[in-house]
């Protein structure tokens, strides 16, 4: 096999990866808001029943939000190096 082509074809392997990671990014993303925006709401209608289920509603669901925020720094950074490893010269 020559350079060129065992380049190449690292090059596709990266390019492969770095659009799986996109949809997981994609993913987390909408987990994230949803997370969010469904702690808020629950928030709301809970804070007239009950004000301790209410902030432990807000609670979770913050602590959900945090931990998709960190994982999905973690998902953004092996995508960047997979973008950077997949151009082609």
């Amino acid at each position: 096999m020559l350079p060129r082509e065992v380049y190449n074809s690292r090059a596709d392997t990266f390019g492969a990866r770095a659009d799986r990671l996109q949809k997981r990014a994609d993913r987390m993303s909408f987990a994230r808001l949803i997370s969010f925006v469904g702690g808020l709401v629950l928030f709301v209608a809970l804070s007239s029943l009950s004000v301790i289920a209410a902030f432990t509603v807000l609670t979770v669901s913050l602590i959900v939000f945090m931990a998709l925020v960190i994982r999905n720094s973690s998902t953004e950074k092996k995508k960047r190096t997979s973008n950077t490893l997949r151009r082609k010269k």
